[in-house]
């Protein structure tokens, strides 16, 4: 040990971190779990709500930091607020496409599936399906995964906007069913 290194004070390691993101996701799904059931004890417990414009302004400003911290790639620090977000604001699918994102960069493809479903519970999408299927790839569920790029790839022809989308559909069907090739022995 080198003379200025502090034995109380050691560098957080990797499976610490993997913990501690453990934690944190157990914590999302438990509250997405429990919202359902107790949104209707958060509205009896509320005496003086905050008006709905505020809430609007103060999501959309909490979205937006969520948005750019996920542009920059700071998918941890993303994670919490955008899953803030999905968890207790009024439905609106991009809290929980943005979550799913963090999620999804974070390698935590499980967490980051719920949240991609639960932002089409409305109606599917191109760009939430597409991103659906790349965390089933993700967890190495091949077929669930060609299928998912499969429709979104169909829910694209209707938008000139997704042809790129299309095309990397097609591509990931064509890698996933490469690498199973590769994975069968004769």
């Amino acid at each position: 040990m080198q003379p200025n290194s502090s034995p109380s004070k050691p560098s957080i390691p990797a499976p610490q971190r993997d913990l501690a993101v453990g934690t944190l996701i157990e914590n999302a799904l438990s509250r997405l779990n429990a919202y359902g059931a107790e949104a209707d004890l958060k509205q009896d417990a509320q005496a003086t709500p905050p008006p709905a414009m505020h809430q609007a302004a103060e999501a959309q400003r909490v979205y937006e930091i969520a948005q750019s911290l996920c542009d920059e790639g700071n998918f941890l620090q993303a994670a919490p607020l955008a899953m803030s977000l999905a968890i207790n604001t009024p439905f609106d699918p991009r809290f929980y496409f943005t979550t799913g994102r963090a999620f999804q960069r974070l390698g935590v493809f499980n967490v980051a599936a719920t949240f991609y479903e639960q932002c089409m519970r409305d109606g599917e999408s191109a760009l939430p399906t597409y991103r659906l299927a790349e965390c089933m790839a993700g967890m190495c569920r091949g077929h669930e995964a060609i299928a998912l790029f499969d429709k979104a790839h169909e829910l694209g022809r209707s938008d000139e906007q997704y042809r790129a989308l299309q095309d990397s559909a097609l591509n990931a069907i064509e890698r996933i069913r490469i690498q199973s090739l590769g994975n069968f022995e004769p």
